[in-house]
């Protein structure tokens, strides 16, 4: 008993076939005569069924869409593509039917559904099937937006593995001090960071934190990540209360450079020189010494490296003539004080008469 040929064929007379010949497995025929010479070539595919290219003709439709396969197909095989060119631009999900076999999501990205800043007019897309998952996998697509998405939240450590998640954005949950984000994939890799908790991160190597100094986070901070290197990232943060970063770092003076204490007041004071002196306010120093009727000394509580300094002031008063602040005209400063004078203003330094000021104020740099 002879079985029937799948593919029956029609023969010319010549003996030729007039129609397709479906070879199983691989989907394309090379007619040769029998000098070797090639007289005929039909390459529909030229790849095997398990990883084949299917074109596909009559596309109809946007979110929902139709199409003929070239060749008919009668079941969907893995890992094959089909190619296809988008005839309206879909607003949302997409699932694609092709003749009949039935209809399948087009995913991108890991599973996430397409949506309509993905497609452009006219665009051709390739898509593969992926008979585990059950839907077509978007191959290509050209998008005017890039997308994000959130992945699994992550717990915070020691060291924070930011990378073995499946978003770019990630939630951070606990309150573990962190000193280290892992080790990232490449150069140039990217994560965004919500914390759901106060952690305190260490600036180091590791961590190049916005401000070069520790910091807490609180619940709705937001840190950009970027991957200087696979083991030093640079840290934007981005506080939920809207504030500058200054970070938790020693601004005292003592801990400063001799470059950046050139450029800070190593003294001032804010005093009351009427009655009894009293000092509202003050940086370095220790007491005022009342000499006579707006005659004071300015005493440091710690000396200044030297004599050399500058010295400013002014002087109030609630009276209508208002007061006048100088240094004394003839007792130099020294690195423990300085003695300063206020006077009502007159036609010169010499007229003028010395008056207790109710405000008076000495800055030292």
């Amino acid at each position: 008993m002879q079985i029937p040929l799948a593919n029956p064929q029609t023969l010319d007379s010549f003996g030729r076939t007039t129609n397709k010949i479906w070879v199983p497995g691989r989907y394309s025929i090379l007619v040769e005569n029998s000098n070797n010479v090639e007289k005929y070539q039909e390459l529909d595919a030229g790849e095997t069924a398990e990883s084949g290219i299917t074109s596909l003709t009559n596309v109809q439709g946007a979110n929902t869409i139709t199409a003929e396969g070239v060749p008919t197909i009668t079941a969907y095989v893995d890992k094959e593509t089909y190619i296809f060119k988008i005839v309206n631009a879909p607003t949302g999900a997409v699932t694609l039917n092709i003749d009949n076999v039935g209809a399948k999501s087009i995913v991108k990205d890991s599973g996430q559904p397409i949506i309509n800043s993905d497609v452009l007019a006219n665009q051709i897309w390739a898509v593969t099937f992926n008979s585990t998952n059950d839907n077509f996998e978007l191959q290509s697509s050209t998008s005017n937006v890039v997308d994000f998405y959130e992945g699994t939240a992550i717990a915070s450590a020691a060291t924070t593995d930011i990378w073995a998640t499946d978003g770019n954005t990630i939630h951070v949950t606990g309150t573990t001090a962190c000193t280290s984000f892992g080790t990232a994939p490449n150069v140039g890799a990217r994560r965004r960071l919500i914390y759901d908790s106060a952690v305190t991160l260490t600036n180091s190597t590791n961590l190049h934190l916005q401000g070069e100094a520790d910091f807490t986070t609180e619940a709705g901070d937001i840190l950009d990540v970027y991957a200087d290197t696979t083991s030093q990232f640079d840290v934007i943060i981005h506080p939920v209360d809207g504030q500058a970063v200054i970070g938790s770092a020693n601004l005292a003076l003592s801990n400063l450079s001799d470059a950046g204490n050139d450029k800070i007041s190593k003294a001032w004071v804010n005093f009351n020189g009427t009655g009894t002196v009293a000092i509202r306010d003050d940086f370095n120093v220790s007491s005022i010494t009342d000499n006579a009727t707006g005659d004071y000394t300015v005493n440091y509580t710690t000396n200044l490296p030297d004599a050399n300094y500058s010295s400013a002031g002014s002087s109030e008063s609630n009276d209508a003539t208002g007061r006048l602040l100088w240094m004394h005209p003839t007792v130099s400063r020294t690195v423990s004080a300085i003695r300063v004078q206020t006077g009502a203003p007159a036609g010169s330094q010499d007229a003028q008469v010395l008056q207790d000021s109710e405000v008076a104020s000495v800055i030292i740099f």
